[in-house]
């Protein structure tokens, strides 16, 4: 039966709006969701999941007219029931919750009253085959055109039957014996019976022994073949819709050509089977999330071909693909996560949107292969061949790049998350919009390189070239660009958060509103940098060149500056809190009333420095030198002045100053003004107070 998803879907949603109550869903056995999420992992047959619709029918859960039944009201399910698999999609998001009791009945019921779940057939044997109706028929001695349809051959044997020479069917075979247009296989030189053109609709050949038959042609839809030996068969252009094929032995079978919808080959071996331009109409393919076009769960596709093959949603788990041809098969959407494709062709085929993660595609020809939008996460791919494939928004992350050549490659989009690219040639390469989250550019060569968009999170491009490159919307938050040339970059108002600027020369740029915090710009050159509103917060500054650079109104917190020459700048609204300034020039420059809580200054000379009103909190003063310096109404809380150079005070004015919770044992206090001064919760151990210049309420 040719009928479209879509539609399908529409009717149940139409049904399930205008039809039935909610109410009925409150009614529904939780035994008989369970049955459908059993049927749905493949637990138990067709047969037992009809039994439990046929509860919900009888006892009018679901309302059906007119279905035959037995005396006590039971619905008379026939044993070989085939139910089309694509249903267990929704039987399995049924018991899992995604789709309401309501929704999953509705839509039972639209399929039940359609005929696409049929109970019984309501079909036996033409009378004119078999004339004593026990459903089988009287004579097997036939030469194609026969009509079998619902007969039930089930357990037959046909190999003793008589041959069939393939050369008396005009037009079907080349001379050599090769079906037009799909070279390469051979039919049998000859057929155990001739089955072409005939119509097998609903025939049950169950574990039915019929090897090299001729089947070209013929319909076989809703047939039951489940167990059957096919082997060497000729099923060319056949119609196999909805035919269940489970369990079948279909080596060295020619499904060339053949009509194959909703087909269960879940489990059947098709070692060398020939379904090269298998698949179905447009109007009919499979839709995502209604099934899928093939079920080969744990079948063995040893030396398969499928050149041209439509194998769409195809179904591969626990599949043995080896030596498998999928030369220009449509496989979009397939999930071949961590399989072992050894000595499986791939070239030319379409893996839209499919999962090869983890995948070894070593030594493989990827010529003319799709992989829009494909997972390619973690895959080994050593001396492939990627010259000419379209890598655009390809998933790449984890590949092994050292033999793949990039450059000139259009890679706009593609997801290289992780990736090495280290030294790599990547001459007008196209990485718009590329994930290059924490890949590996180091020394790559970046000539004509397009990265606009790029996102460079946590990269390293270390050494790079990166010399007049566009960055318009290129991510750079923790990226690595150690010792890289940013000449001719614009870099105001960029998101450098974490980075590592190492060495790089930034002198004379334009760096207005650069976020810098947390970075790294040890040794950098900034020589005469605009900075305005530029957040250098918690970044180490250490080694930098600051001359010609203004500071003033700059967050500096938490940043690294030890060692730096700050002689004579201008640090008015600067922000110093948790600053390091070990060893700093700081002659010149003026602290006063500055707020350097948790700063670090040891080794710093502030001697003679006027510190009014400063906040000096928390602060590291191991080495720095005090002496003579103005700290009235400056602030010392919890602050060892005990590692001070010199361990002195001597000279300097503390008028109104704080040192409370700070430690002063020892602390020379010679001709120190101590006018207000407060010294609560202080240790004064050993602190001789009879040296100092003025005493006022300080130790009250």
């Amino acid at each position: 039966m040719k009928i479209t998803v879509t539609f399908v879907y529409t009717a149940i949603v139409l049904f399930g709006i205008f039809m039935i109550p909610n109410a009925f869903a409150e009614i529904v056995p939780e035994w008989v969701k369970s049955t459908a999420g059993w049927w749905a992992d493949d637990q138990i047959d067709d047969f037992t999941f009809a039994q439990a619709i046929g509860f919900l029918i009888k006892n009018e859960i679901i309302k059906i007219q007119d279905l035959p039944t037995t005396t006590d009201g039971e619905i008379i399910i026939e044993d070989g029931i085939v139910i089309p698999s694509w249903i267990k999609n929704n039987a399995g998001w049924w018991t899992e919750d995604q789709i309401s009791d309501s929704d999953f009945l509705f839509g039972i019921k639209f399929l039940v009253e359609t005929n696409i779940i049929q109970f019984q057939s309501g079909k036996q044997c033409n009378p004119e085959v078999d004339k004593n109706g026990d459903n089988i028929p009287d004579s097997f001695d036939v030469n194609g055109h026969v009509d079998w349809s619902y007969c039930d051959l089930s357990f037959i044997d046909f190999s003793n039957g008589y041959t069939f020479d393939w050369k008396q069917a005009d037009g079907l075979w080349s001379e050599h014996g090769v079906p037009y247009g799909c070279p390469g296989v051979c039919p049998a030189d000859s057929y155990t019976i001739d089955l072409s053109h005939s119509n097998l609709t609903g025939i049950n050949l169950k574990n039915a022994n019929l090897p090299n038959a001729f089947l070209y042609n013929s319909t076989l839809n809703f047939a039951n073949l489940e167990g059957a030996n096919l082997e060497g068969s000729n099923l060319y252009r056949a119609d196999l819709a909805s035919a269940n094929l489970k369990y079948a032995n279909l080596s060295h079978v020619q499904l060339y050509k053949s009509y194959v919808t909703d087909t269960d080959f879940r489990y059947s071996n098709l070692t060398s089977v020939n379904l090269c331009g298998a698949g179905q109409d447009e109007i009919n393919c499979c839709i995502d999330g209604w099934g899928h076009l093939f079920d080969f769960t744990g079948a063995n596709l040893s030396y398969a071909d499928l050149d041209n093959a439509d194998l769409r949603h195809a179904v591969l788990k626990d599949t043995i693909l080896f030596h498998t041809n999928f030369g220009n098969a449509i496989m979009d959407y397939v999930d071949l996560s961590g399989m072992d494709l050894a000595g499986t062709i791939l070239t030319g085929a379409s893996l839209t949107h499919s999962k090869l993660s983890g995948v070894d595609l070593s030594g493989k020809d990827l010529t003319g292969t799709k992989l829009f939008d494909a997972d390619l996460s973690n895959p080994v791919l050593k001396d492939v061949d990627l010259s000419g494939m379209d890598l655009t928004g390809k998933i790449l992350t984890g590949i092994n790049m050292a033999d793949v050549v990039l450059a000139g490659r259009d890679l706009t989009g593609a997801q290289l998350v992780g990736v090495d690219l280290s030294g790599k040639d990547l001459t007008n390469t196209i990485l718009t919009d590329a994930d290059l989250k924490r890949a590996n550019l180091s020394n790559v060569i970046l000539t004509n390189t397009i990265l606009t968009g790029a996102d460079l999170t946590y990269a390293k491009l270390s050494g790079v070239d990166l010399s007049g490159k566009d960055l318009t919307g290129t991510v750079l938050k923790g990226v690595d660009l150690t010792n890289s040339n940013l000449s001719g970059v614009n870099l105001a108002g960029k998101d450098l958060f974490r980075a590592k600027l190492v060495g790089v020369d930034l002198s004379g740029m334009d760096l207005t509103g650069i976020v810098l915090s947390e970075s790294d710009l040890s040794n950098a050159i900034i020589t005469n940098a605009i900075l305005t509103g530029a957040d250098f917060s918690h970044t180490n500054l250490t080694g930098v060149d600051l001359s010609g650079v203004n500071l003033a109104g700059m967050d500096l917190t938490g940043a690294k500056l030890s060692g730096a020459d700050l002689s004579g700048k201008d640090l008015t609204g600067t922000i110093l809190r948790d600053i390091d300034l070990s060893n700093a020039n700081l002659s010149g420059v003026n602290l006063a009333g500055m707020d350097l809580t948790g700063a670090k200054l040891s080794g710093a000379d502030l001697s003679g420095k006027d510190l009014t009103d400063t906040r000096l909190d928390l602060t590291n003063l191991a080495g720095t030198n005090l002496e003579n310096a103005n700290l009235s109404n400056a602030s010392f809380v919890d602050v060892d002045l005990t590692m001070i150079k010199n361990k002195s005070l001597a000279g300097s004015d503390l008028s109104q100053a704080s040192f409370a919770h700070s430690n002063l044992s020892g602390v020379n206090l010679s001709g120190a003004i101590l006018d207000g001064t407060k010294f609560w919760k202080a240790d004064l151990s050993g602190v001789d107070f009879t040296v100092t210049d003025v005493i006022t309420d300080g130790l009250s």
